[in-house]
């Protein structure tokens, strides 16, 4: 493993270790989490699955992509 040193804001740094604190991680995990950006939209909407009514695929639908004359 590396070591970096960096010179961040006091407010940063705040933010860093509350977050760490709520997370019960480690600050290097907490950063790591950040970095990778480990809250992902899947993650996210999991909750909400199955929860709506209606076709899994639009495409399954009558008349969807047909194009009209006008």
């Amino acid at each position: 493993m590396k070591t970096l040193t960096a010179k961040i804001p006091r407010g940063l740094e705040t933010r860093l270790r509350l977050l760490a604190r709520k997370r019960q991680e480690t600050v290097r995990k907490a950063l790591d989490r950040e970095v990778q950006g480990d809250l992902r939209f899947a993650e996210l909407a999991q909750e909400y699955c199955g929860m709506f009514a209606g076709p899994r695929n639009l495409s399954s639908r009558r008349g969807y992509g047909t194009v009209r004359a006008r």
